[in-house]
C-alpha cells in the first residue's frame, strides 16, 4: 500500500500547472496523512508531497494566486497540523515503524523550525528527547547547528519579546530597527551564540548587499540529475540558508536563471579538512557537471581563483578571515563577463572566460572543490540577485 512511485506520479500530475486543482491536492494529502498506518511508509508520503507542493507554489505561483492561495506554505497552520499528526503518530506508535526514530525526531525538529514554530520545537524536545535518545552530535551533523543553541534560540523567541521583534524586523528588511534590537539584546545579556549568526545576517543584508532585489534562499536546493550531490543541505536555525558540501566537487544547484545576468553570494567557512591537499569554498555558474565557471576561495593561502573548471585560471590575493569566521563570496555574471568580490572588496571585474558562453539554461550554485574526499565546507546566507540586461560591471555597493 506504500508503493512510492505510484503516489509520486499521481500527485505530480495533479499540480495546478498540469491541470489539477488545490482541492484535489488537499484531498490527496488528507487521504494519505489520515490513513494512520504507521507500520508503513504511507503517512509520511504526505510530508514529502507537501514539500513538493510548497516548492511548486513558490516556483510557479501564478496558478495558485489565481485561485486565491497566497499564504506562504511554510506559514500555513493546516500544513503544520498535518506534519505534527504524522510525526506524532510514528513516534508514539507502540510497534515497529519503517524509520529510525532518532532520524525521524531530527526531521520533526527541523520542520518545526521550517514552519516557525519555536513553542512546538521546545515541546517536541520535552516530550520525545528522553524516550527517543536523540544524539546531540548527530543533530549537529545533520542540521549544522548545535542542539543546545537551537533550544536557546527557541526559548528566546518564545520568552523574550524583543527577540521576536528582531526576527520580524529582519523579515521586513527594517535594518535600522533590527540593528537597534540587536544592540538592546546584547546589552540585556542575551546568549551571544544565538545573536552572532543574526548579527552576521544583519551585516550582510544591511551593509554588504543592501540592494532590495536580493532573493534569500531558505529552502532545500532544487537538484538536477547531472549535479553531484553527496553532502547535506538543510535550512539553518539562524533563518538563513545553510548547506554543507562534503566530499570532492559537490555542485549543489540552487536555481535556474531566466535571463543572462545574475549574482550569487554566500558566507563560507571550511569546517573540517582531513585531505592531503587544500580545501576551498566556491560559487559557480554551470551548464552541466563538466562545464562551469567557479569563484574559489583558498582561505589558507589568501587567494581567490576564477576559472573554467581547472582551465583558464585567474588568481588574485585577498584578505580573509580565519575559521571559524565567515568569508563573503559574491559572483556576478553579466553579458558573458564575470566579476567577483571577497568580503565586499572587488577582486575580479568584467573578466571573460574563453570557451564559455552563458545561456538561460545555466544554474547558479555553490560547492566545495578540492582534490580528494574528506573536507566539509559550510555555506550560510546564500542569496541570488537578478540583474537588468545592461548593468555596469563597476556598479557595486
Amino acid at each position: 500500500i506504500d508503493y512510492w512511485p505510484a503516489y509520486k506520479s499521481f500527485l505530480f500530475h495533479t499540480l495546478p500547472r498540469w491541470g489539477g486543482t488545490p482541492d484535489q491536492l488537499a484531498h490527496i494529502l488528507n487521504m494519505i496523512s489520515e490513513n494512520d498506518r504507521f507500520d508503513t511508509r504511507l503517512p509520511r508520503y504526505a510530508l514529502y508531497h507537501y514539500r513538493t507542493i510548497a516548492s511548486d507554489r513558490l516556483t510557479y505561483p501564478g496558478p495558485w494566486t489565481r485561485r486565491g492561495l497566497t499564504l506562504h506554505p511554510w506559514r500555513d497552520p493546516d500544513g503544520w497540523a498535518m506534519f505534527r499528526h504524522v510525526y506524532e503518530g510514528y513516534l508514539r506508535h507502540p510497534g515497529p515503524i519503517p524509520f529510525d526514530r532518532r532520524e525521524l525526531l531530527m526531521d520533526y525538529l527541523n520542520d518545526a523550525h521550517q514552519f516557525d514554530q519555536p513553542a512546538e520545537f521546545l515541546r517536541i524536545l520535552d516530550e520525545h528527547y528522553g524516550s527517543t535518545g536523540l544524539d546531540p552530535a548527530a543533530f549537529e551533523k545533520t542540521h549544522g547547528y548545535p542542539l543546545p543553541l537551537a533550544e536557546a534560540r527557541a526559548r528566546l523567541q518564545t520568552q523574550v519579546p524583543a527577540f521576536a521583534d528582531l526576527l520580524s524586523a529582519l523579515d521586513r528588511c527594517d535594518f535600522a530597527e533590527a540593528g537597534r534590537l540587536l544592540d538592546q539584546l546584547e546589552t540585556e545579556g542575551a546568549d551571544p551564540a544565538v545573536l552572532a549568526p543574526l548579527r552576521r545576517t544583519w551585516h550582510v543584508r544591511a551593509e554588504l548587499e543592501p540592494e532590495d532585489d536580493w532573493i534569500d534562499t531558505r529552502a532545500d536546493p532544487s537538484l538536477r540529475p547531472w549535479s553531484v550531490h553527496r553532502g547535506t543541505c538543510r535550512p539553518a536555525f539562524d533563518g538563513a540558508h545553510l548547506g554543507h558540501s562534503q566530499d570532492q566537487r559537490n555542485l549543489i544547484l540552487l536555481g535556474q536563471t531566466t535571463n543572462g545576468n545574475w549574482e550569487i553570494a554566500a558566507d563560507t567557512v571550511i569546517v573540517t579538512n582531513s585531505t592531503a591537499g587544500e580545501a576551498n569554498a566556491a560559487l559557480f555558474v554551470a551548464k552541466d557537471k563538466h562545464t562551469f565557471v567557479s569563484l574559489a576561495l583558498y582561505s589558507d593561502r589568501g587567494e581567490a581563483v576564477l576559472s573554467r573548471g581547472s582551465q583558464d585560471a585567474r588568481r588574485a590575493p585577498v584578505s580573509v578571515e580565519p575559521a571559524p569566521h565567515r568569508n563573503r563570496l559574491r559572483l556576478r555574471v553579466e553579458n558573458n563577463r564575470f566579476s567577483a568580490w571577497i568580503n565586499g572588496q572587488p577582486v575580479f571585474s568584467g573578466e571573460t572566460i574563453e570557451g564559455f558562453t552563458w545561456t538561460h539554461a545555466f544554474r547558479l550554485g555553490f560547492g566545495g572543490l578540492y582534490p580528494t574526499a574528506g573536507a566539509t565546507v559550510r555555506f550560510e546566507n546564500v542569496r541570488f540577485r537578478p540583474l537588468p540586461p545592461h548593468v555596469s560591471s563597476e556598479e557595486v555597493s
